[in-house]
C-alpha cells in the first residue's frame, strides 16, 4: 500500500524526470530543421556558446548544429584564476572531450575572458594565466578566415584603451593577413561600443567590423 510519504516522493521524482529530462527531449523534436538552408554552397553554420562554464557534458547543441566554426565568447570554466595547472588541464579535456577542440583548433575560436586569464576587476591581470591560456587556445589577439568570412578575435577588457593598449597587438596579427574579406566578425568577451567616443571611433574606422559579439555584459 502506498504511503502518503512514497507518494511524495514518487511525485516528486516524477517532477524531476519530467522537467529536467522530458521537456528537453520533446522541445528539442519542435526544434526546426536546420539542414536544408546548410546543403548551400554559401552557408556557414556558426555555434555561438556564450558562458558555458562546463557545468556537465551534454553537447546536445553541437549535435544538432554540428557547425563549421564554433565560437567561445566567455568563461570556458568558472574557477580558472584559481585553477593549479593540473586542474586546468582537466578542464580543457573535459571541454575538448565535448567539443572535440583538437580536432577542431582551426574552426574553434575561443576568447579570453576573466575566469579564465583575469581582468576585469582592476589588479588581477596575471600573465602566467595568459600564457596558460594560449598554451591550450591559441593567442589573445588572433585573425582567422574562413571563405569571404574572417574573424577577429580580440582580448580587450573595460579599463583598456584600444589606441593606447592593444592597436599594436592587434596590427602585429594583421600585418601580414591584410583585412580583406568582404564579411567582419570582432568578437572579444567585454562589450566594446560601451568604451569612449576615444576608443570606438578609431577602432571601428580602422577594423571596420560588420558584426561584434560579446559574452560579457553583466547586465
Amino acid at each position: 500500500m502506498l504511503t502518503r510519504y512514497g507518494f511524495f516522493i514518487i511525485t516528486a521524482m516524477l517532477t524531476v524526470f519530467i522537467n529536467e529530462v522530458l521537456f528537453y527531449e520533446y522541445y528539442g523534436f519542435q526544434w526546426p530543421d536546420i539542414e536544408s538552408l546548410a546543403q548551400k554552397p554559401t552557408v556557414e553554420k556558426l555555434l555561438l556558446v556564450a558562458d558555458p562554464q562546463l557545468i556537465v557534458e551534454k553537447d546536445e547543441a553541437n549535435q544538432y548544429v554540428k557547425p563549421d566554426w564554433f565560437l567561445f565568447l566567455d568563461e570556458i570554466s568558472d574557477e580558472g584564476l584559481s585553477a593549479t595547472d593540473d586542474e586546468f588541464k582537466r578542464y580543457f579535456n573535459r571541454f575538448d572531450s565535448i567539443f572535440q577542440y583538437e580536432n577542431r583548433e582551426q574552426k574553434c575560436i575561443v576568447t579570453p575572458s576573466d575566469n579564465d586569464v583575469g581582468k576585469e576587476y582592476y589588479g588581477d591581470k596575471q600573465p602566467i594565466l595568459r600564457q596558460r591560456f594560449r598554451n591550450y587556445f591559441d593567442q589573445t589577439i588572433a585573425l582567422y578566415r574562413q571563405n569571404d568570412i574572417e574573424y577577429l578575435k580580440l582580448d580587450i577588457d573595460m579599463f583598456e584603451s584600444y589606441v593606447d593598449d592593444k592597436r599594436a597587438a592587434i596590427m602585429k596579427q594583421i600585418q601580414n593577413r591584410s583585412l580583406s574579406s568582404s564579411f567582419r566578425i570582432v568578437l572579444n568577451n567585454w562589450p566594446l561600443l560601451t568604451h569612449s567616443a576615444r576608443f570606438v571611433k578609431p577602432f571601428i574606422n580602422e577594423l571596420e567590423p560588420n558584426l561584434i559579439l560579446n559574452g560579457d555584459s553583466h547586465h
